[in-house]
Formats: C-alpha cells, structure tokens, sequence
C-alpha cells in the first residue's frame, strides 16, 4: 500500500477549516497515516500539536501556531513544492481479509466477498498465486473466459428492457463459459447493473469444507475512492479483517468517495497514494487482463477476455483502445450513450482496406464521417472539460477512436435496442479474434462455440468442407462434449468422420469417470453398496445405469448404437434396478429415473410397431433374437424381468408368444382341450402349420401337438385335477394314523414329481446367474408353492416317524394351497386373468392394512380385559381374549357376555363372585370404548379398505388387457420350458435329461452350437431395424413440428421478427423526421411539399432581424435554399407545384399554434406510411 507521509495544502482553499484543507495527495490532515495511526487529531486540539509532528514541514510550522483544527485557514500559507516520490512511501499492506455487507441481504443467500488492498505497483504475478492459494479462486474450476465492464459510472442507469437485455445475456454467458466477470466495484452505473444481474443469477456449490459461489465477479476500485475505507484496516497488525462490517449505501454525491457494491465476490482496491479522486486503476487492471489473456507459453492464463463498454466517458474509450491494441476483443452495446454510441458510429463507418505494408486488413474512417464523429465527441464531453482543453481532448479522443477501429476483427457492435443476445455478440468478437487457418486457432473458435453450444455456428463457420481435421484432432473436444452433456456437439463431431469404438479407450473412459461431480447419485450409491468412493473402471461396471441420468445423452448413445430394440430394453432394465435401489428420501431422482425407463419403453415398442408393420416375420425374429452382446438373452427375456407391459404387450410381442404358445397348431383351444380327452382328433381334425410343401405325418402330428405349450397346459391342468382329487379323499377319508396307505404312497410320489419338476423349469428359465434366476422367476406365489411342496414331504417323513397329528395338520395345510392352485390356470383367460392381478395386489394393500387394524384391535383389547378383570392369573386365555373378541366385533359379533352384559341384571358368571380374581366383573367404561372401537375399526377402518380396493381396481380395469398379456408371457415361458410329459410321468424325461447332462460333462458326446443366427443373418437383421428406426424418428420429428405448440412457437417468433422489423423502421423515420424545438422568436425558411409535407431549410435566431427585414441579402439566400431544395434531397417538390407556388419559402415567426400543426402533420404522415407498409408486408405474408 502507499501512504502520504508529507502534508502539504494543495492551493485554491482559502476560507476552509483546517481540518477540510487538503493535500496535494487529495486527503486531509487528520486521515494522513501518521495522524490517523496515532489518533492525535481532534477539534480542539491545536495544529501547533500536531505541527511539531513530522509528517508537516518545517515552512508551515509557525503558520499553525495557537490555530484549532476548527479555525480557517490563514491566507499566508505558503505554495511548497509537493512531490510524489517524495511524500509518498510504500507499506505492508494491512487491509485484506473479507467484507460483511451487513445492511444488504440477499433473496438467495450471501457469503462475505474477499478483499486486499495493493499498490499500484505490485507484481500480478504474486497477486494471481495469492489468489490462487488463498482465494481458491481456481476452484472448482477454472474459467473459461473474463468478461470485463467498464462504462458509465454515476449519471449512467440502465432501466427497462435494456437493463433485462444486458442482465440476461451477461448471466447467460457467465453460466455457459464459468467466466469471471470485472469491473470497478462501485455500487453505481454499469457496475451496479453488472452486480444486479449476479445476484440475480448467483448460486453456491460446496467443495469439501468451503461453499464458494458460482459465479465469479472482481472489482478492482481505487483504494482512495472507497467510501468508509477506514473500516476495511485490520486492528492488530498481520491479522487481517475477518469479517469488516461494511454498509453500502446507494446514495451517490458529486465529488465524494463512492460506497462498494455488495454483489461483488471480490475485491482488488488499487492504491496510488491519492485520496478523493478516482484514478490509478487502469494501468493495473490492464495488466491483469493481459495476465489472464497471455498464452501459456508466455506464463499467462491463456484464458479468452472480453471488454464489453456501455455508455461511458473518455476512459472508456482508452480502455477500448488499450484492449484492442493487446489484441482484447471489444463489445460496444450501443444505444446506451457517450462513449458506446461514439464507437458504435465509427464501427460501423469503418471501411477495411489493404495496406501491403501495415498488414492484410486495415480499418479507416472516411473525412466526412470523421467531421460527424468529431461533433458527436465534443457534443457528449466537451461540457465537462476546460474551455481551453476542448480542441485538444477532442484531437486525441478522435485518434483513440481511430485506433479502436484499424482492428475490426476485434470490435463489435450489439445493439441494445434491437437485438437480445448479447451472448451471441459476445462470442460473436471472440470467433472474429481467432479466426485464421492455423490448427491453434480452429480449437479455439471450437472450443468456444463448445462452451456456448452453438451447434449452428461450428457446422457453418468452423466444420467446412475446405478445413481438414487431422485424426485425433476432435477427441479433446468430443470428451469435452460428452462431459457437459453437449449431445448436439456431439453428434457434429462424430459427422466429421470420429470412430467412437476407437474414441472409446480404457483411459479414456477412466477420465470421464474421473470427471463425475462429486456430487452426483452415483458417489453415494457406490458408497451404499461397496464401501468405495472412487469411480474407476472396475466398480461402475455394476452400477452403469447412474450414467444414464443423462437422458439425451442417453438417447444419442441408444441411436448410434446396434440393435436399438432390445438396446431400449437393457436401458429400462438398467433403470429399473437403478429406481429399485433409490431410498425413500430420493423419491423425486426415483421419479424420474422411472420416467426415463417409460420413455426408453416407449421408444423400443415404437421401433417395433414400426418393424412390425412393414415386415411381421422380420419383427418376430428381432423380438426372439439371442442376442450375443447381452448374455444371449432376448428382447422378450429382459423385457420380462425389466416389467416393461407396454412392450410385451406389443403386436410383434404378442405374435411371438402365441407362436410359441402353439407352436405350430392352427386350432382353436377348444379343439385342443377336445383333442387332450380324445386324442385321436390329433390326426384328424386338427390343423397344424405345414413345413415346407408337404403336409405333417401323423407321427409328427402327435409330437408336434404334445410339444406345444397350449398342450402342456391343458394336459397339466386336467392331470392336476385329478391329483386333487386323490389328495382330497386322503385328507378326508383315506388317511389313516397308524400306517401309510397306498393311496398316500401315490400322492407323495406325485408331488416328489411335481418337486422335480418345478426345479428344472427353475434351472432351464433364461437367466445369467442363480441369482438373478431367484429374484426374477420367484415370487411370493413361487416360494409358497415351493415351500408348501416341501411341507408335503416334511408330512410323510413325520408319519413314518410316528406323529400322524401333525402330519394330518400339514396335509390340510397343503390341500389349502393346491387348492388355491387352481387360479393358476385362470391366467390364460383374458376375462379371468386380470381379475387375479388385482385379487394379489389386493392382498398386499390388505396386508399394510392390518397393520394399522392390529393397533386398533391391540388398544380396545387390553384396555378391555384390565377393566373387566380386577385380577387376573397369568394364562394363555389372556392372549385369546385380547385379541379373537375384538377381531370378530369388527365384523359384527358383539359378545355381549364377553364384556360382562347378560339378560337382566343377572350375572354372568355365577360361578364367582364379582371382584375376586379371575372373575369377569362389568365396567361402565367397557361399553364406551366398544362403541369408540367399533367406529374406528368398523366404519372407517373397513371403509378405507374398501376405498382402497376400488383403487386397486381401477387402476388393473384400464390397463387390465396389458397386464394380462405380460402373465401371459410368464404362463407361455413356464410351459415352454416343461417336458411334454405332465407329472408323475414327467420323472422319466427328467431321469432322461439327468443322464444325457452327464454324458455331455464327461465328453461322450459333442455339444450342439447354441448359435441361433448366424452372423450374416444378424447383419441383415439389424441393417433392417437401423433403418426402421431411422423412419421411425423421421417421422416423429416431422410429428413434432407439424404440432401444435411447435407452429404457435414458429409464428411467435415470426411475429418477434416482424414488430422488431416495424421497430427498425419507425425508429429510423423518428431519426430522420424528428422536428427540432427552437426559442422564441426564431425565424425559420419552410418549404411545403407536394404531399404537404413542411421541411425546414433554415433557421436564423431573432437578433438575424435587425440585420435584415425580408427583403435583403438573406432573404435572397433562403430563396436560394429553397428552390436547391430537390436537389439536395430535402424535399420532392413536383415541377406543377413550383409554378404554382413560387413563393413556397416563408418567413414567419413560429407561434405555439403553427408548432403544433406542423407536428400533426408529421404525425398524420407517418401514420400513412406505417399503413402503406403494413399493407405491403401482409400481401408478402400472403405470398
């Protein structure tokens, strides 16, 4: 920091205080460092106090003598010399630490902004490693681009449209890019609406124990312009400030320090040793954006930076030039005042020319427009310079703007008025400044069209047919792409001929692993399950489906990929474990993860209607395919597990399992169920599908109706129902306690079959491991088919045993389940079927109901039974009591005598008498809570039961026949995979197939290829569902915009285009219409033209009538003007009317009257045209 250590009064302050007189430094006495350091200075104190100090120099000592601080300064002060090298010296810095805008409080937060104070002179170097070290502000990322604001500071406001463009193109940038934003950090003019537009876009990330902001914003002010800077120094000496209450104020005085803004995240105050003024700034702001501007290989930053200039003055324009002269693109919004119009109208009259010896493309400005930009400088500054000074400040602003504009490449104009992307214009200058043929410079201008994801422009400006991309040139860009989740991006670059099985190396998948945020699902999904919290190769291979929370992504990867159906289906089934290992706190990722998993089924079922249309073969075989990237498995197989109904319940799907339902029978069930009780209708009357031109012979016939599935079924079910027929009459006639019966003997032997049985359909269902056969094919009803089958055994051993009771309660146990059996073969009915669905999702509601009736059931019975009994013997009645009174009261069962109420007033226990122990003794509190109970339990508990069973209902009633065509598939696979003989004969084929598995271990026999296409036949089949999948989005693009909202969207914003068009023009005629207000007495030259149109031709003051009365030489002069008045364009007078109206000059006094018809005129005028142009674009628009 730098310090004034040598007061000596600047001149020019005769009549002040001694305490509000200056120094040429710009502070007064009592805040120079020594003074204010040793808190010496107060009003009563006498100078001569404080003159014995040092810090006053020895000429002025005996000035001071017997003067306060509050007397006025005498007037024989003497004028030192005052030098800056010499009053000044330079100190440790001991303002740093962070700033707590205490009066400002912010809708999303705040966190307290950093700070140091610097002199001018420091190295930036050491200023970016503190920021870097201390700050973190490389975290948790580096930006991609500096945006730097400079422009009108006190009398400068943005409001209404220009305030929201700016705000939102800015912010919009600063998202897209992570770019720091720069400015002065004043709470006034440009920098205030840069604040408020952070604000409104601020947002904070956490990164391990430290939240920082999102967005970025540095203002670098002058240490001596800061409002209240005193509160900024530490208090003890190296400690820093932690936290500086601070209070900004937007209150701003003319000549008076300025407060900060509050929005800003850090601060760079800059000290040059002077007080009160602004200055000293933009030599180190200049070579801070040079820092970050320089390559790498000049130790710079190598990060892009932007000037955006709005409004301003003459610094303005300095920086301006300053940037572009260290080649700093420059966006100049114009329509915004001053310095940004004066820029903008040289911009735009710049012609490029070529010079062999200044370069290829040179900027200059033609004399006649450089007259204009000279009046536009002197009419926008000239009013806050010196009489003097203004020929010279004019001279070398017009040279500053001259040099702004030999560079065009690096200057651009966004119209604030007109357009709304100030984005757009801001990478706009930036593509200009790299543009160029070199590899360095195509990356660059990639890499930012990247960042602001302009697809449009890389494929125009940057992919051209004349460039050629080395190989490996795009695979940064590309990983760049797939980590921001730039899909467009991404399908561009692979059109430039990028193989992505070659992209996709084993390094560089581990870096876009290595890339995930941190706090992403995954990382605590990964922790759940594993126990790790590093991502690598070896541990996502499990957990693939938390990528796919990119669902664009997603869908591109689904669309360049091979075998989009069952590719769909793999992703629903990723999603579907994906939403099954959500907790309940992520209920709203689980949402839409399953929303994912229906739009990926939704797209697998599209492509295969689509298929399926054009060829059903060719669909049927897409849906059976075995396909070798997943395991083997079908579309069908992990559609089934992934509980996609929509898909299976698909045309092709469904030609699929009735395929295989019948497997090769043409007949109707009826004709095979008939065709089970008489078989020789198998060679008879049924129809089967021929192979080849001739018909079946009667033994295939026979193998080919046993084989089927339908078959399989009917013949299990009927031989079923003999089986419970002859179990039925062992449970109630047959059993006999003492010994087994035959009968008993075939029933176990049957269901030992039935056991082996159920295992091999369990072993030979398609599945990659046991596991995943356990949590797919077993559900509730499987493990209490299986457990009940096991229970049969468990009997009979028991009864060998000798404990006939307990076999006989087992084997009623069992019948209730083979009973309950029977509702299996309910499932091929497409009536009966759905009914079951809900029967079994009504049990599981009921069961969560019950779990609210216990508690009921549980608070009535015990407060029952302590009030019934005075004292009572422990027993396992008490449970009985508890428990089976209340449950049947529910329904309706009162038990009167089981609360004590008998006829009369009889007791109803005569046995004891009332008050001893274990004697049920009436309350009057018991049949209070009864009634209490039984309108809970009874009335609402039932009720909501009842409400919630409609539910269930309703919602199986309007999807009933796609819930019944996925059980089908499961009856269908079941059946499929069962031997053609049905238990107890099925133990023969099993015995069969035992011996044949062993035969194949040992090598006795060679295996089959399981191969089910070849491999010219998979080409063929996926060429044929690429392309169905190609029609099929064509079409759905084609759908979307042709819809409804897509054209409302499109006439939108032609409407836009057309009101900003109409906007253009008006403002281009009220330019060039706009009627001049003039004093009182003007007189001015009118010339009517032949639409009555009044044109002024000139205008002389009042004190011009002295001099002339009409009649003389300038009279003769404004005759001239007017009849030269066609050909200077000031007005069409036709060849008729100058005959007619010889005398169209007039001078005349303009009176309030004459001001306003001329006015309506020009009004009445413009509203013509605005008609006759209206009427022109809509005969265009009907066109």
């Amino acid at each position: 920091m730098v310090e004034c250590h040598r007061f000596v009064p600047a001149a020019g302050q005769k009549g002040k205080k001694i305490k509000e007189v200056k120094c040429h430094c710009g502070e007064v006495l009592n805040e120079h460092a020594w003074v204010a350091s040793k808190k010496l200075a107060k009003t009563s104190e006498k100078v001569l106090d404080i003159a014995e100090r040092p810090i006053v120099p020895a000429e002025q000592k005996l000035i001071f003598q017997d003067i306060n601080l509050d007397d006025p300064s005498p007037d024989n002060i003497p004028q030192l010399e005052w030098s800056r090298d010499e009053a000044f010296s330079k100190k440790v810095t001991n303002a740093f630490g962070e700033i707590d805008f205490v009066n400002v409080e912010h809708v999303g937060g705040k966190k307290p902004a950093k700070y140091i104070r610097l002199s001018v002179d420091n190295s930036v170097d050491d200023l970016f490693e503190m920021m870097k070290t201390h700050w973190n502000i490389m975290e948790p990322q580096a930006p991609n681009l500096v945006i730097s604001v400079v422009g009108g500071a006190k009398n400068f406001k943005l409001d209404g449209r220009n305030r929201t463009t700016f705000a939102n193109g800015l912010i919009k940038t600063v998202q897209a890019t992570s770019a720091w934003l720069i400015t002065s950090g004043f709470n006034m003019g440009v920098m205030k609406a840069v604040g408020q537009a952070v604000a409104q876009g601020q947002s904070f990330v956490w990164t391990e124990d430290r939240m920082t902001p999102r967005l970025r914003c540095i203002g670098i002010a002058p240490w001596g312009y800061v409002r209240d800077r005193k509160c900024l120094e530490e208090t003890e000496e190296g400690k820093g400030c932690f936290y500086a209450k601070y209070r900004t104020s937007n209150v701003i005085l003319h000549g008076e320090p300025v407060p900060l803004n509050a929005d800003h995240t850090h601060f760079l105050f800059v000290d040059d040793g002077y007080r009160n003024r602004y200055g000293g700034v933009a030599k180190m702001r200049s070579k801070i954006e040079q820092k970050i501007s320089e390559p790498h290989e000049t130790d710079g930053l190598g990060i892009p930076v932007v000037l955006v200039v709005v409004e301003g003055g003459t610094d303005a324009i300095d920086d301006a030039m300053s940037s572009i002269l260290h080649q700093i693109p420059v966006v100049v919004c114009s329509g915004t005042g001053r310095a940004a119009d004066i820029l903008s109208y040289a911009y735009s009259h710049t012609k490029k020319i070529y010079r062999e010896l200044t370069g290829p493309m040179v900027g200059e400005i033609s004399d006649k427009h450089l007259k204009k930009l000279r009046e536009k400088i002197v009419t926008a500054f000239a009013k806050s310079w010196e009489e003097a000074e203004v020929q010279e400040r004019t001279d070398s602003t017009l040279e500053s703007v001259q040099k702004c504009c030999q560079n065009p490449d690096l200057l651009t104009v966004f119209n604030m008025n007109k357009h709304d992307e100030l984005d757009l214009a801001i990478l706009s200058v930036l593509l200009k400044s790299h543009s160029g043929a070199d590899k360095c410079q195509r990356d660059q201008q990639l890499k930012l069209a990247l960042m602001w994801n302009r697809v449009d422009i890389a494929r125009e400006e940057i992919f051209r047919e004349d460039v050629l991309w080395e190989q490996g040139s795009l695979d940064e860009m590309l990983t760049e792409a797939i980590v921001s989740d730039k899909v467009a991006f991404m399908r561009l670059i692979l059109e430039q001929g990028v193989i992505i099985t070659e992209f996709l190396t084993d390094v560089r998948l581990q870096t876009l692993y290595s890339k995930v945020e941190k706090t992403h699902p995954i990382y605590k999904l990964l922790l759940k399950l594993t126990g790790q919290t590093k991502l690598s190769l070896e541990n996502v291979a499990r957990f693939l489906a938390i990528l796919l929370d990119r669902q664009e992504l997603a869908k591109f990867c689904w669309e360049m990929g091979d075998e989009p159906v069952i590719s769909a289906i793999v992703v629903t089934r990723l999603y579907s474990a994906l939403a099954r290992k959500m907790t309940r706190d992520e209920s709203s990722v689980r949402e839409t993860v399953e929303a994912y998993k229906v739009e990926f089924e939704t797209l697998a079922t599209s492509v295969l209607n689509e298929c399926y249309e054009r060829d059903q073969e060719h669909a049927i075989l897409i849906v059976e395919r075995k396909s070798p990237v997943w395991n083997g498995l079908s579309a069908l197989q992990i559609a089934s597990v992934s509980d996609d109904q929509m898909f299976i319940a698909s045309g092709a799907c469904q030609s699929s399992i009735e395929s295989t339902w019948k497997q090769g029978i043409l007949s109707s069930w009826e004709k095979v169920f008939m065709a089970m009780i008489c078989p020789i209708l198998i060679v008879c009357k049924m129809e089967f599908v021929n192979v080849g031109q001739k018909p079946l012979t009667w033994y295939q016939r026979l193998a080919t109706f046993y084989s089927s599935p339908i078959s399989k079924f009917y013949h299990g079910m009927l031989m079923y129902l003999v089986f419970l027929g002859i179990f039925s009459y062992l449970v109630l006639l047959d059993f006999d306690p003492d010994r087994v019966t035959v009968l008993e003997y075939v029933c176990i032997v049957w269901v030992f079959t039935m056991t082996v049985d159920q295992i091999h359909v369990f072993i030979s269902f398609p599945s990659p491991t046991f596991l995943s056969l356990i949590r797919d094919w077993y559900g509730f009803v499987g493990c209490m088919e299986a457990v009940n089958l096991l229970l049969c055994i468990l009997g009979f051993v028991l009864h060998h045993l000798g404990y006939p009771s307990v076999t006989k309660v087992l084997y009623c146990l069992n019948s209730v389940v083979f009973i309950a059996k029977i509702n299996k073969f309910y499932r091929t009915s497409c009536n009966v079927g759905p009914k079951m669905v809900m029967v079994r999702r009504m049990f599981r509601e009921m069961g969560l109901f019950l779990v609210v009736m216990i508690v009921i059931l549980l608070a009535y019975g015990i407060a029952a039974q302590g009030l019934l009994y005075t004292e009572r013997s422990p027993s396992w009645a008490i449970i009985k009591d508890v428990f089976y009174f209340p449950y049947w009261m529910i329904y309706g069962e009162i038990f009167f005598k089981s609360i004590g109420e008998c006829d009369g007033d009889k007791a109803c226990n005569s046995t004891c008498l009332a008050g001893e122990r274990d004697c049920l003794t009436p309350h009057w509190m018991v049949p209070f809570i009864l009634a209490a109970y039984l309108m809970i339990g009874g009335i609402l508990l039932l009720n909501l039961l009842i409400a919630i069973f409609s539910n269930v209902f309703n919602s199986v009633e309007r999807n009933s026949f796609q819930i019944w065509k996925f059980e089908m598939y499961y009856l269908v696979m079941e059946y499929s995979n069962k031997t053609f003989l049905v238990p107890p004969l099925s133990i023969l084929v099993h015995v069969y197939l035992v011996v044949t598995s062993i035969v194949k271990k040992l090598g006795w026999s060679k295996p089959r290829d399981g191969q089910w296409l070849d491999k010219k036949h998979q080409e063929y089949l996926q060429i044929f569902e690429k392309t169905m999948m190609s029609d099929f989005l064509r079409r759905k693009r084609e759908a979307d915009q042709n819809s409804l909202d897509t054209r409302v969207q499109n006439l939108e914003k032609r409407v836009d285009l057309q009101i900003k068009l109409i906007e253009d023009e008006v403002l281009g005629d009220n330019h060039q219409r706009e009627f001049p207000e003039f004093p009182a007495g003007t007189i001015i030259t009118i010339v009517i033209g032949s639409d009555g149109s009044p044109t002024i031709v000139r205008a002389r003051p009042p004190s011009a009538l002295s001099k002339d009365d009409g009649t003389g030489d300038v009279a003769k002069e404004d005759q001239n003007r007017a009849a030269t008045a066609k050909s200077d364009g000031i007005n069409n007078i036709d060849e008729d009317e100058k005959k007619i109206k010889n005398d169209a000059y007039v001078d005349r006094e303009i009176t309030e009257a004459e001001k306003e018809m001329v006015k309506h005129n020009m009004r009445a005028e413009k509203k013509e045209r605005r008609r006759k142009r209206r009427e022109r674009r809509e005969k265009r628009l009907k066109v």
